[in-house]
């Protein structure tokens, strides 16, 4: 059965929607991907100037868990991959 295309994309709208909708905020443990501008730059600066300033970032992830937020970098040079996790404030958590 062919879909007409005026349907395929109010199904494509929709879902958009339904993915989209909500006030901003995250839901409690909820993962979303940031990229490296959306996060904040103590963060970067942290990063920047660990043992860690070489390697290629593959991906940021950032958790709202518990009114806390948790930005979990993936990492790698080489064969190397590394996955190291900051608060909002820079610190380094496990």
């Amino acid at each position: 059965m062919k879909l007409k295309l005026p349907f395929a994309l109010l199904l494509l709208c929709a879902s958009f929607l339904f993915v989209g909708c909500g006030n901003g905020q995250s839901k409690s443990g909820a993962v979303q991907s940031v990229h490296a501008d959306d996060v904040p730059m103590v963060i970067m600066d942290n990063l920047t100037s660990s043992a860690y300033k070489d390697y290629k970032i593959e991906s940021i992830q950032k958790t709202e868990k518990e009114g806390k937020t948790i930005y979990t970098f993936t990492l790698k040079q080489d064969n190397n991959k590394v996955t190291l996790s900051f608060d909002a404030k820079g610190q380094a958590v496990e």
